[in-house]
């Protein structure tokens, strides 16, 4: 069908744009009024995650978006919906100080920029018409109405609008929606409406400055010229597109959800927009009865389709669907017109394998792109019926998920990968809250923090301790002292892998060792009641005898004697000072059972160490290598006690990510697995989270508060495995079973894995071809670790000296 050009001979004299424009004014800060009476509101999507989901979930998807369109059927309503493909790969913002933080962020951002990414960006529109009939509205402008009773009418209107969108927003929850409206900007107001308006005319992104005058009027910069053969250009300030509209000349006997799926991953440009209007059921009704008596009159159709329009009347009855007036058109653009010719055979090509009979559009091109604007009903070009399962088919809000670069619990992203999809990752550790209710109440409550524990499990080899430690580099932004916000990293390490890595980012580390002095000197803390009540605790397990449980006397005992040791002078404190209060002559009393934790005991090395080295403050990274203590029994839980005891006393508002490698094997100690039963629940109210590394899921699993770490961790990272168990993986982490199958299928070389975050899913890479240098320090095995420790304790902490000599050693050892 043609559209019905009411304006073409304007087009023809290159008459203004503002003609075809139908906008008239802001009238909220999220609605816009058209000239013609009616109102638009516009939602901007996430989407869903369609390419990691299950059959049933996108099935379940498809029935809740026709239900939402049925719940909005109305002559009064329709919907515009959008598919805006564009490049963009804009990086994370953030400030490092200088040093190996800086110059990896540095190159890492160049590396990205070489990459041409495309992001999908979905966008609902509802159109509310308070009089759709054109023929009242014609009536009405010889009305004589009041100033008050036009504004109650139009008060009356809003209302309604206002309604319409509740329901939107309300069932389209899985999908993120943002209603998005007026902002301010350096003490300006801006609209994001009109900048997704002006998009549609002018084909670039640009702020727009909430007009005072008639929008229309104002909104586009660039002018379109339409030439034969289905050719336009539009010219703008400082380029010039070529454009085509490729459109549905025939419908698909059948549709399914997400029909049009393959276009989102095309590489290239484009504007898929979609309408569609609702028909009162009697209407409806009318039209489908006269297409089964054309169909039957005609004597050349199978009883089949005669059947199907049975089975649709029963379906419309039923309120099974609704039906509407449809409309699609693909705005193609590009910088040359062989480029465009291109994508326009590629774009056939996909929806001729979706059963589709297309075209590309002549004279009807300046309908089609009119038609992009949300309201311009009349320039609608090859309108048709379809119903409004139909439609939730054609525009099904799927998508490839990009993350968010601005605007989390920290600011800007933490880092950015990109996707198997080509489209740009925003990683962030925090996950907003889910549902409307929820993201309601966090916006209202000053104090709220986002979730933001994570698990990354992945097999050696395959890249996790690399992925680690540029998560820990990239993290670094985040101290910001301008702002009033410090920032405290603690990385527990295995094997010395993230030794390197600590120290050439300016961190500290404590390589623990089995019989040599740690540093450690618990009764030079400062004697708080705080500080008090842990000593007692230490001094409990470090005296635990399983068939001696201690008397009320020997905890006072305990308790008198870390009171006077903490009464001395600070040099003269420790923990072998306690045998002075003690009785000595008791063989099963606390002295005998305390004197091998002091000097010259077999554990004295641990804590009776004359000055206490452990500093955890002043040092955005602290670092310790647990390697050993693990599978040490004896010392590993008053070791975890002690410096998670530390790590609390951080705690003052600053930022505080505690990094555990091997986290399964800490898990096996009684004492950490309390305090990360209890961490997981209350570290996000402290503005910390943990990050938790291991092999197996099993491992996870396995361990009592298996079902605390799965519920209170906002991402998951799921590295390579093809050797992956179902149950583990399924019934344990809650993958979906295309999810599973995912992380089955990357290849081990690959440096790809899944990142999930609620319901959504995506496969991003950690491509650092050309980073040699930066793997050597992300990654250290025990001989570079060595090398390292040598040339800190012969040059001094400062990486700027020790660092080029690291890599001149290490690169001539290789050659």
């Amino acid at each position: 069908m043609g559209a019905a050009f009411k304006y073409a001979n304007a087009l023809k004299s290159e008459e203004l744009t503002a003609v075809f424009i139908p906008y008239s004014s802001h009238v909220t800060k999220n609605v816009v009024k058209l000239v013609n009476g009616d109102y638009i509101a516009t939602i901007r999507m996430q989407g869903a995650a369609h390419e990691s989901a299950d059959v049933q979930d996108i099935n379940s998807w498809h029935d809740q978006l026709n239900g939402f369109m049925r719940n909005i059927a109305s002559p009064n309503t329709a919907v515009w919906s959008h598919v805006v493909r564009r490049e963009y790969g804009e990086f994370p913002g953030g400030e490092y100080q200088p040093g190996f933080c800086h110059d990896f962020n540095e190159k890492y951002r160049k590396h990205m920029a070489r990459e041409k990414m495309l992001v999908n960006e979905l966008y609902l529109t509802v159109v509310y018409r308070p009089q759709p009939v054109k023929a009242f509205k014609f009536l009405d402008i010889f009305s004589s109405k009041a100033p008050k009773e036009l504004q109650q009418r139009q008060t009356e209107e809003l209302e309604a609008v206002e309604d319409l969108i509740g329901v939107a927003l309300a069932s389209l929850d899985r999908y993120e929606p943002e209603l998005i409206g007026c902002y301010e900007h350096k003490g300006k107001m801006f609209s994001e409406i009109l900048e997704f308006l002006a998009f549609l005319v002018d084909g670039e992104w640009r702020r727009f400055p909430l007009p005072r005058t008639e929008i229309r009027k104002i909104l586009a910069t660039s002018r379109p010229f339409f030439g034969k053969g289905g050719l336009m250009s539009l010219k703008g300030p400082t380029s010039t597109q070529f454009c085509a509209a490729v459109t549905i000349q025939e419908y698909p006997s059948i549709t399914c959800p997400g029909i049009l799926n393959e276009l989102l991953g095309m590489p290239f440009e484009f504007v898929l927009t979609q309408s569609f209007s609702f028909i009162s059921k009697p209407v409806a009704v009318g039209r489908m009865k006269r297409q089964q008596a054309r169909m039957v009159n005609s004597g050349d159709v199978a009883g089949s389709q005669i059947d199907e329009i049975d089975d649709a009347l029963d379906d419309l009855t039923s309120n099974r669907f609704v039906m509407g007036v449809h409309h699609f058109s693909m705005m193609i653009r590009a910088h040359d017109q062989k480029a465009l010719n291109e994508h326009i055979s590629d774009t056939g090509a996909v929806m001729s394998d979706s059963g589709m009979k297309w075209t590309r559009e002549d004279a009807g091109i300046a309908g089609a792109f009119w038609a992009q604007l949300p309201g311009n009903f009349e320039y609608r070009v090859r309108v048709g019926d379809i119903t409004s399962r139909n439609f939730a088919g054609f525009s099904s809000f799927h998508n490839f998920p990009i993350g968010r670069i601005r605007n989390n619990q920290w600011g800007d992203a933490v880092t950015m990968f990109k996707t198997t999809s080509g489209t740009p990752f925003y990683f962030n550790f925090h996950k907003g809250e889910e549902g409307a209710d929820a993201k309601k109440a966090a916006k209202l409550d000053t104090n709220h923090k986002d979730l933001a524990n994570t698990v990354v499990i992945g097999k050696s080899g395959m890249g996790k301790t690399v992925l680690e430690m540029m998560l820990l580099a990239q993290t670094q932004k985040f101290e910001q002292p301008q702002f009033g916000k410090k920032l405290s990293c603690v990385l527990f390490d295995k094997d010395l892998g993230a030794a390197i890595g600590v120290r050439a980012m300016g961190g500290r580390y404590y390589p623990l060792k089995n019989g040599v002095p740690s540093g450690f000197n618990p009764f030079q803390m400062e004697p708080t009641t705080n500080n008090l009540t842990f000593l007692e605790k230490l001094i409990k397990q470090l005296v635990k005898h399983e068939s001696l449980p201690l008397t009320p006397r020997q905890e006072r005992e305990i308790s008198e004697a870390i009171a006077g040791v903490m009464g001395a002078a600070k040099q003269k404190r420790r923990i072998g000072a306690l045998l002075e209060f003690l009785d000595s002559t008791d063989e099963n009393g606390l002295h005998p059972r305390l004197e091998r934790w002091c000097r010259g005991g077999t554990l004295g090395w641990l804590f009776d160490n004359a000055v206490d080295t452990l500093s955890l403050d002043n040092c955005t990274i602290v670092g310790f290598d647990v390697t050993e203590f693990l599978d040490n029994d004896a010392t590993r839980t008053p070791t975890i006690m002690y410096l998670f005891h530390r790590i609390e006393s951080l705690i003052d508002g600053r930022r505080i990510p505690i990094f555990l490698d091997e986290f399964w094997k800490l898990l096996n100690d009684p004492a950490f697995e309390d305090l990360a039963q209890n961490k997981l629940v209350t570290i996000r109210k402290q503005d910390g989270f943990l990050v938790m590394f291991t092999q197996s899921p099993k491992q996870v699993l396995k361990s009592p508060i298996a079902y605390a770490i799965i519920g209170q961790t906002a991402t998951k990272i799921f590295l390579p495995n093809p050797e992956a168990d179902y149950d583990d993986y399924v019934n344990g982490f809650k993958l979906t079973e295309r999810e599973f199958e995912i992380v089955k299928s990357l290849g081990e070389k690959s440096r790809q894995f899944l990142i999930k975050q609620g319901q959504n899913s995506v496969v991003a890479e950690l491509n650092l071809r050309g980073f040699d240098d930066e793997l050597a320090v992300l990654s250290g095995n025990t001989a570079t670790s060595l090398l390292a420790e040598k040339l800190v304790a012969e040059l001094g902490d400062d990486p700027a000296v020790w660092l080029p000599e690291f890599h001149r050693i290490r690169k001539g050892a290789i050659a």
